[in-house]
């Protein structure tokens, strides 16, 4: 068995909104955040995730790959990449409105995988609950799996 994590959920750009300021964007999302940290920890771990072949696609893929972080191919098949907005207040407080499409590019094979980590919208978005509870049913016996129940005040 490997080591190798498989990281299903989001990869997306944040878009940071402030009064006064530029917007600031920035490379991000749970499950992508999830990936380069095992990576940092030479931890073995790849994303699978749904973003476009944009700017910020590209932005997507060099940070991935600056991370030591592997993509699964077709990753990268959606219309445009999703963005995050986070309108933060005068306080410092956050709300997001999301622009995203999401889908699960098909995976060859489990084989390369020794864990499957999973959370945030790809556990509760369409396919994702289907694609990932059906990773876990066939990687069962012999992988463990992890969830993130992470979600975002509205």
């Amino acid at each position: 068995m490997t080591d190798r994590t498989l990281c299903l959920g989001e990869a997306l750009v944040d878009v940071v909104l402030r009064d006064g300021a530029e917007p600031a964007e920035h490379v991000g999302g749970s499950l992508f955040n999830v990936a380069c940290g095992l990576a940092a920890l030479d931890d073995p771990s790849s994303i699978l995730s749904w973003w476009g072949r944009d700017v910020r696609g590209h932005r997507i893929a060099e940070t991935a790959a600056g991370a030591g972080v592997d993509i699964v191919p077709g990753s990268d098949g959606a219309a445009n990449t999703p963005l995050a907005y986070a309108n933060v207040d005068a306080e410092g407080r956050a709300t997001y409105e999301f622009d995203l499409t999401w889908e699960v590019p098909p995976v060859e094979s489990l084989e390369r995988y020794g864990h499957l980590h999973t959370g945030s919208f790809a556990a509760t978005l369409a396919p994702g609950p289907t694609v990932s509870s059906g990773s876990r049913s066939r990687s069962a016996t012999t992988r463990p799996s992890r969830t993130t129940p992470t979600s975002a005040p509205r």
